[in-house]
């Protein structure tokens, strides 16, 4: 997942509400904005977590990685942060201080452009259901690079 991507999700994580439910295998997080619409969910299981936005997987990792640093590892990282900081959110951990959620900077330098045009898609429709809608950054998700 690119760095731009996952600023901007754990910005919506900040700005809206989030629900946790326990499933049969895990726990299903609803990120939940205005008009108690739905943003996007994450699943998480002991095997993986999965991201799905617009009801399309947006994003997943497997828990288990070959080699520290792989493309495989740096989406695991990700994905657990966001994880966490929605762990916080729930109420499901006490809420530590926000600098584990600093930038992640062992990603590789490729990973620090901007989204690509689908993931800017999904973004653009995520940002318009919150509650805090950021014009701005939703016509300047694609174009950091």
């Amino acid at each position: 997942m690119r760095q731009i991507v996952y600023n901007n999700i754990m910005k919506l994580i900040k700005l809206n509400t989030v629900d946790a439910e326990k499933t049969k295998t895990g726990i299903k997080y609803v990120l939940r904005g205005k008009d108690d619409a739905e943003i996007f969910s994450l699943y998480s299981n002991t095997h993986k977590i999965e991201l799905y936005i617009d009801n399309k997987l947006f994003a997943s990792a497997p828990r288990t990685h070959t080699t520290m640093y792989d493309q495989n590892y740096e989406h695991y990282r990700q994905l657990w942060y966001i994880k966490r900081m929605m762990d916080d959110m729930c109420g499901l951990r006490k809420m530590l201080s926000l600098s584990p959620y600093i930038q992640n900077h062992s990603v590789k330098h490729r990973n620090h452009f901007g989204a690509t045009p689908t993931q800017t898609k999904a973004l653009q429709k995520a940002w318009y259901k919150s509650w805090v809608v950021n014009h701005e950054m939703c016509g300047a998700l694609g174009h950091s690079r």
